[in-house]
């Protein structure tokens, strides 16, 4: 029984390993909202107005040649609703696609 045991938490954590090896670009995407909105304060609704202004995306950034905000707009949440809200989202959308198209793809379709 015991070997039943270890031999299911062996194949769980093959099954996790292989999880983190299909999608690696989605988890970056992941772990770098969270660790922007923590330090930024928008899980609790604080970021700051200048943060958001300088980093987040409006159509006025592109006709000023601000085409990084495309790229960084997505890391950056004004609300703790609107966090919450990203982190399936990126799964969804970013994750599903990697999952069938593969890492490199994904990285390029972003």
């Amino acid at each position: 029984m015991n070997a039943e045991k270890s031999g299911s938490r062996a194949d769980k954590a093959d099954r996790g390993l292989a999880i983190i090896r299909r999608v690696p670009f989605t988890l970056i995407m992941l772990t770098g909202i969270v660790i922007v909105a923590l330090i930024t304060g928008a899980t609790s609704g604080q970021l700051m107005p200048d943060v958001l202004n300088r980093w987040g995306f409006s159509l006025s950034d592109l006709w000023q040649g601000g085409w990084y905000s495309l790229v960084t707009e997505v890391l950056f949440t004004h609300s703790p609703f609107m966090f919450w809200g990203i982190l399936p989202l990126v799964v969804c959308s970013i994750g599903i696609y990697e999952w069938q198209a593969g890492t490199r793809q994904a990285c390029l379709l972003y």
